[in-house]
């Protein structure tokens, strides 16, 4: 540090100038490359504007260096937008009329996203030309998958049917198509080889474009990431839950303007008993910060998709101001920054189904197909007469409960959060710790793990 300090006055009592203690201590702070771009600005500045003693506003002024205002984000007003969410009028009963109307609304969600990015031709159109050799493009949705030699697609639109060939020859497309399935909405571009079947040159999936950019807020605003509580498990991890609520009431206050908790609030759907609990943790939380609450598979609401929201015994819940229940999955905005809460319930049979690893895999796949249910019957669903689990809008964050794993990572811009449980894994080896909570920086989309466990 002392040789650092003489360097600066050197120099600028080299260059004729003189420099007060507050700017000397400012410029010290800096390191060695900031520090020489700065110092050549400064003297430049000084020079020009004829400038004897160089001080700190001086400084500040010439390399535009705002002062940190400190805010209360206690004093910060929320700014919540339930954007969509399921409602509690879920009708259980499936006609055909509602199956129909289901994968039509499904259909034409995707294509629209597709359609802003390819030029296409109908299936009835590529048919009665009957040019054989023919460059093709079509979005449809794929009703049956076949995987010999070759991969066989029969794809549907609302004006026919036809068949797309995938040849093992092509190794990358290939291999991409072994994960699509039935009900996904794709493009493909190829050639027609017969009257009926198209060869595949490239598909593409509705997926998320790279230029997805989230823009974060003006100032330092914290948002936690919690699920999976399973209140009234015999291992349910009180104290460290205890101790997270009295970091909320003491320095989390000054930073965490929101806590999204993503489902599996409780243990067994049949113990209802364990709202009262849940609520009277949430008595505790500071009323500064927001709470947005979705379920999970063990609480007490229908454990398919989507799932509406609690709505027994949670009265209390309701009606506390900084608390809001909605139903999985949610779609939120958070100081203008888009929130996707979606409990991943029943998950694991589709990443068996195409083969993916982790739940990082599977949140980019979800992304990538821009639909939390890709395929019907691979997760509980109950079909509506519109889609709600179509990703029309792309979120800035995705959080995602179910798996009990703490991770954060990005995919095209979007950042997935993945929240752990308060219950340990009963997983031999297993990397899923409990009691470890994301928090994220809104102003620059920074995540720190905090750790609770006693």
């Amino acid at each position: 540090m002392q040789e650092k300090l003489e360097k600066i006055i050197h120099q600028i009592v080299e260059e004729g100038y003189q420099i007060s203690p507050e700017a000397l201590e400012y410029l010290s702070s800096l390191n060695d490359v900031q520090l020489n771009v700065c110092l050549d600005r400064i003297l430049s500045a000084a020079k020009r504007e004829d400038v004897f003693v160089i001080t700190l506003p001086f400084v500040k002024e010439v390399l535009k260096v705002e002062e940190k205002k400190k805010i209360d984000v206690e004093k910060i007003p929320a700014r919540l937008e339930i954007v969509s969410s399921p409602s509690t009028q879920i009708e259980l009963r499936i006609t055909s009329d509602i199956l129909v109307s289901y994968f039509r609304d499904k259909y034409r969600k995707l294509k629209r996203i597709l359609e802003m990015r390819h030029t296409y031709q109908n299936i009835r159109e590529v048919i009665e030309r009957k040019r054989v050799g023919e460059d093709a493009k079509i979005i449809g949705m794929i009703l049956e998958k076949r995987e010999n030699d070759d991969i066989k697609l029969v794809v549907e639109d609302e004006t026919g049917i036809l068949n797309i060939r995938i040849p093992k020859q092509n190794s990358h497309l290939f291999e991409e198509a072994k994960r699509y399935l039935p009900d996904q909405v794709i493009y493909i571009e190829g050639k027609l080889a017969e009257k009926q079947l198209i060869e595949a040159k490239s598909l593409d999936l509705p997926d998320i474009l790279p230029a997805h950019k989230p823009k974060g807020t003006e100032t330092d605003i914290y948002v936690a990431f919690i699920s999976d509580l399973h209140i009234g498990h015999p291992n349910f991890q009180a104290e460290s839950f205890e101790s997270f609520l009295d970091w909320l009431k003491n320095n989390g206050r000054k930073k965490v303007k929101y806590l999204l908790i993503a489902g599996d609030l409780i243990n067994n759907p049949k113990e209802e008993e364990n709202y009262n609990v849940l609520y009277n943790y949430l008595k505790e939380i500071p009323t500064s910060i927001e709470v947005i609450v979705i379920p999970g598979e063990t609480d007490a609401t229908l454990p398919i998709l989507p799932q509406p929201p609690i709505t027994r015994n949670i009265e209390k819940i309701v009606k506390m101001d900084n608390v809001k229940v909605l139903g999985n999955p949610a779609l939120i905005k958070i100081h203008n920054i888009s929130v996707l809460l979606f409990h991943g319930l029943g998950m694991e049979r589709l990443m068996e189904k195409i083969n993916l690893k982790t739940p990082i895999e599977l949140a980019k796949f979800l992304l990538k197909s821009r639909h939390l249910c890709p395929s019907y019957g691979t997760t509980p669903l109950i079909p509506h007469l519109g889609d709600l689990l179509t990703i029309s809008n792309v979120p800035d964050i995705f959080h995602l409960g179910h798996f009990h794993l703490v991770f954060h990572d990005q995919y095209n811009g979007v950042h997935i959060i993945s929240s752990g449980a308060w219950i340990p894994s009963n997983e031999k080896n297993s990397n899923k710790l409990p009691c470890q909570i994301p928090i994220m920086n809104l102003k620059n989309f920074e995540v720190r793990i905090l750790t609770f466990a006693k």
